[in-house]
């Protein structure tokens, strides 16, 4: 709300205690994909949906919560990023309805989702957990790793953990730079029980300043580390472990079946003191790609733990070469770490790696993938290497000519290598599709079973849009249909209509009764919202100095059932405190008015305050409705209600909006 009014800008900077010192951001997925199945006959959304309600019943409610979903309104829209709760203290039941209304059916963005949720964290927050919960990667053409970094370079701390659900090992380790570079936690998990303890941990990671009582010791485990199944090579990673190891044990890769190692950089003492050893302790995966174990070697004990890690090439290396003139500066650009210490050097090509330097070199740190390097004034051919810290192994190298004719076969380049990398974090294109779901459809009971013809016609705007007009007739019929919201008619003899609007999506039991077309039964009509109502916005307890401390009505709203009970229309007034004293307070059509899993929503726009539409979000409380009133990336806590009624006490507001 770009252009909103002081009033209005104020009551939005009391919706998250300005003192708190920890908040979280829910980032939740609502993609297509969720409709896969997981345990057993159920989808991943429906078991998504009971954990979830559990999660926000139990975690701690005075850290401020805001919920971010995606890929619930439209498909094939990577804008599909909505805030479904602002940063407050919503009650649990309020989280968990406005969640259970979410209908998976469109894309992944999780670059920009983690990006709105960091657009929720407010600026009197001391730190923050961005939690994304996630079925599948990115497919939005984002770059989750770069904005990762963007997020730990932020003044505060934020640590964005990932809990994986129904992923594969590989595509967990996709997303792992998240949680690398944050210093959040990383989880694989495969069913509601999973899921549920994933988020219980992280809740124990936030719940300061109580400590996390220790857990009883395990026995050493034979997967004792939290690292994937494969690793890059040449490259380090921090690996977690469990088990009854010290500061004095080893731990590093090595040939399959070997129970020890030479001390490097992939193997080595765990280190730290005895009090506090390293866990995570790094180590850096062989630079030669294939099958090796990651041990745990206890002094007195042996090996105490295996797991086998799959080390496959890395995508780092320098651009083509070729042959150079001698004597001259030539700019090598490569992908590498770039980190402290690591070497770019010119070598001959006999020469050992911890050999002081025959030629010119350079530090590898803040090059931004390339260098200019003086090559040798003797001809002959050469090698460009890329050295670790300690100078002790070549992490990757290419050879060029200096003054003697040389191709170079391999012209992969920097973007080549770049573009292997970004790909190991995005989904596969047809990750979100949703399959085609079968659907019946049947005459009510007291209409004559006669031989009807059927038809049925695509409603939502996203939709394919091809009706569905089967040859047989009959009061039963079936079908296979594409998620979403459909207009069915049966035709009966003597011009008889019977139709119904229907959504279809798996996950529920898609077997619909048609009615009469006249019998003015519709879902719509049965929520009775015709008449004048009002939009009251209300701040949370804790209200700053300057701030709203009472309700501040902000529109007015008439509605009236549409005449082809396809929602409502109607219109809508703006108050002075919503419009600001030079505004105009002309009443204006409402854009629609529309009833979507036992949610209301109403859409507006109002040019003079946001260039952004506005949608209200709203489920039932008490006598009317509470939800959000939002535009664009900005929202605010609002009550829908009845003017000729009277509103609850302010307090009762508030415990329904931010919680008791």
């Amino acid at each position: 709300m770009t252009r909103l009014i002081p009033a209005v800008v104020a009551l939005m900077l009391t919706a998250v205690p300005v003192m708190a010192e920890r908040v979280s951001v829910l980032v939740f997925d609502a993609s297509g994909s969720m409709w896969n199945r997981v345990d057993g006959d159920l989808t991943r959304i429906e078991v998504a949906r009971d954990v979830m309600g559990d999660y926000f019943g139990s975690r701690d409610g005075t850290v401020p919560l805001s919920v971010i979903a995606y890929g619930h309104n439209r498909r094939g829209d990577c804008g599909d990023i909505e805030v479904i709760a602002p940063m407050g203290q919503t009650a649990p039941g309020t989280l968990e309805s406005r969640l259970r209304g979410l209908m998976p059916r469109g894309m992944t963005p999780l670059t920009d989702s983690l990006r709105m949720a960091r657009g929720q964290i407010p600026q009197t927050a001391e730190a923050a957990d961005i939690i994304l919960v996630t079925d599948g990667l990115e497919t939005c053409a984002g770059d989750p790793c770069a904005l990762a970094a963007e997020l730990a370079a932020e003044g505060i701390d934020i640590r964005a953990h990932v809990v994986g659900f129904g992923l594969t090992r590989a595509e967990v380790e996709a997303l792992s730079c998240i949680t690398e570079q944050t210093g959040g936690m990383l989880f694989q998990t495969n069913s509601g029980a999973e899921l549920a303890d994933a988020l219980q941990q992280v809740s124990a990671v936030m719940s300061e300043p109580e400590p996390v009582p220790e857990p009883e010791p395990e026995p050493a485990r034979v997967a004792a580390f939290d690292i994937g199944d494969k690793a890059e090579a040449g490259f380090a990673y921090p690996i977690g472990w469990t088990g009854a190891a010290s500061f004095v044990d080893y731990m590093g890769f090595v040939p399959q079946g070997a129970t020890s190692g030479t001390v490097s950089p992939s193997y080595g003492v765990i280190g730290g003191t005895g009090a506090n050893p390293n866990n995570p302790a790094t180590r850096t995966a062989p630079k030669e790609p294939g099958m090796y174990d990651l041990i745990l070697v206890s002094v007195s004990d042996g090996v105490i733990a295996r797991q086998v890690v799959e080390v496959v090439p890395p995508s780092m290396g320098f651009e083509p070469i070729g042959s150079v003139e001698p004597d001259s500066r030539v700019r090598f650009a490569f992908r590498g770490p770039e980190r402290v210490e690591e070497r770019i050097v010119i070598a001959d090509l006999d020469q050992p790696v911890n050999e002081h330097q025959r030629h010119n070199w350079a530090f590898a740190l803040h090059k931004n993938g390339a260098t200019n390097l003086k090559v040798p004034a003797e001809p002959g051919e050469y090698e460009v290497r890329y050295l670790n810290a300690k100078r002790t192994e070549i992490m990757f190298s290419r050879r060029f000519g200096v003054g003697i004719p040389f191709e170079d076969a391999d012209l992969t380049t920097s973007a080549d290598l770049s573009a292997q990398a970004a790909a190991a974090t995005r989904g596969d294109a047809a990750q979100d599709d949703i399959a085609s779901v079968p659907a019946t459809f049947r005459l009510p009971a007291d209409a004559a079973q006669s031989d009807v013809s059927w038809e049925a016609v695509p409603l939502d705007p996203d939709m394919s849009p091809e009706a569905w007009a089967p040859q047989d007739t009959g009061p039963v019929i079936s079908g296979t249909f594409e998620p979403g919201r459909w207009r069915v008619t049966a035709f009966a003899p003597g011009e008889v209509e019977l139709s119904a609007e229907v959504a279809i999506f798996p996950g529920q039991v898609n077997d619909f009764i048609v009615q009469l077309q006249d019998s003015g039964e519709t879902d719509n009509g049965a929520l009775m919202l015709d008449g004048p109502w009002r939009v009251v916005a209300v701040p949370p307890r804790d209200a700053p100095a300057g701030a709203a401390t009472d309700v501040m009505d902000m529109l007015r709203i008439t509605l009236r059932t549409r005449a082809d009970a396809g929602g409502w229309e109607g219109s809508f007034a703006p108050t002075a405190l919503m419009v600001g004293p030079q505004g105009s307070l002309e009443t204006a059509a409402l854009g629609s008015a529309t009833e979507e899993e036992g949610y209301v929503f109403l859409r507006f726009a109002l040019p003079a305050v946001s260039p952004e539409p506005f949608v209200i979000s709203l489920s039932p409380y008490d006598n009317g409705y509470s939800g959000t009133m939002a535009s664009g990336p900005n929202s605010l806590p609002v009550v829908f209600w009845p003017q000729d009624q009277s509103l609850p006490a302010l307090p009762a507001l508030q415990d329904q909006l931010y919680g008791p």
